[in-house]
């Protein structure tokens, strides 16, 4: 008798170590899927912020950190890992963050969250859970990083697109018919005439290899986005495919 005793007092133990696990890799996933959107960080599902519903879908029970696109492209993951880097935004996000702590250092000491001044790049994927905290902290006193993020990454999108504008005006685009004018702005890229195709990246389309080639370095962010909308569509084809 006392022996069955034990025995189930060892099953129930492995019980409650193994649901206490399971809820601690679920807090981890949520507190890693909060960051990635906070931080707008891109996604293997080419979705502007992941969302737990797609990552559900897709049988996703864990984010992965990789520090580029090109890590992702090259990089072999699990089948069941949402894979996740940094973004134009997320990169604006980081240097307010730093502008701000480099005027307020009395008010935080990263030295607390295990960081040193000013936070690299490298912080926003290998320490993300600090990097969270941090953030929240920050959110507690100022709104500076998020607007500098907001304004800095707008601007340089739009850059990016008056030169995507010049060249489907000196290619012969016909871009007027949308009600798009020169310069092109941030707004332009988000004009949709269908559900998830977005204009601006169909009028690329319409460009030859060889300007599109000359192009793309000139214009990185918005190629970067026009390959997440890519992967998109991509799922979502394979989606409608399987009904």
């Amino acid at each position: 008798m006392k022996k069955v005793s034990i025995l189930i007092a060892l099953c129930v133990a492995l019980l409650l170590s193994a649901c206490n696990n399971e809820k601690r890799e679920y807090e981890t996933l949520l507190n890693a899927l909060d960051y990635v959107r906070v931080m707008e960080f891109h996604n293997c599902s080419g979705m502007w912020r992941l969302s737990y519903s797609i990552m559900e879908r897709r049988g996703h029970t864990q984010i992965i950190f990789v520090n580029s696109e090109q890590d992702f492209i090259e990089g072999d993951f699990p089948d069941n890992a949402s894979v996740v880097w940094p973004s134009l935004y997320t990169y604006a996000m980081l240097d307010g963050m730093n502008i701000w702590l480099g005027e307020n250092s009395e008010v935080i000491d990263i030295n607390e969250y295990s960081f040193t001044f000013p936070l690299a790049a490298e912080d926003l994927t290998k320490n993300w859970e600090n990097m969270r905290e941090l953030w929240q902290s920050l959110a507690m006193h100022t709104g500076f990083h998020e607007r500098h993020a907001f304004s800095e990454h707008n601007r340089i999108m739009s850059l990016e697109l008056e030169i995507l504008g010049e060249t489907f005006e000196a290619e012969g685009i016909e871009f007027t018919k949308y009600g798009f004018e020169l310069p092109f702005s941030y707004d332009d890229l988000l004009v949709r005439d269908l559900p998830h195709e977005f204009v601006i990246f169909r009028l690329y389309e319409k460009l030859n290899e060889d300007i599109q080639l000359q192009l793309a370095p000139k214009i990185p962010n918005v190629m970067s986005e026009f390959r997440s909308r890519q992967r998109f569509i991509e799922i979502q084809e394979a989606w409608v495919g399987e009904l």
